[in-house]
């Protein structure tokens, strides 16, 4: 969704009733509805609930975040480095969580003209971050 949302797009294109937005909303439902089933097992695991709460809640807060540029009409645009960088990010995030070990990367661009897009990815990557060392804490 990032990367469509902060690229050259033809003019006219509505995001905010896309498939891509349809499919993000679905998925972070899907994230909601999993840990939700997790939470209602018998028996449960509390101490791993409890670590992936705030990476589930800063997913959902990226999901938001995207979603609110969808109804911008003047998204800026990411450069093909930038866009390079950020999906990488998601990429070792997505390995760190699979993995449980660190293997984020640290150089989150600045990307200017999208502060808040910089700030939830640091802000993911360091939650993701803190639930995978109290994991190996234990």
């Amino acid at each position: 969704m990032l990367a469509i949302l902060f690229t050259a797009q033809p003019k006219g294109i509505a995001l905010s009733d896309s498939q891509e937005q349809h499919a993000m909303k679905t998925n972070l439902s899907n994230l909601t509805t999993v840990y939700q089933t997790a939470m209602g097992e018998i028996p449960r695991n509390e101490e791993d609930l409890e670590r992936w709460l705030p990476v589930i809640w800063a997913i959902d807060q990226f999901g938001y975040l995207l979603y609110s540029y969808t109804k911008v009409a003047n998204r800026p645009e990411l450069t093909d480095q930038e866009l390079s960088k950020v999906l990488l990010i998601f990429e070792k995030m997505a390995q760190s969580a699979d993995q449980q070990r660190n293997v984020l990367v640290y150089d989150i661009p600045s990307l200017i003209l999208l502060p808040k897009v910089s700030q939830e990815l640091w802000s993911l990557q360091n939650t993701l971050e803190n639930s995978i060392v109290l994991n190996s804490q234990h």
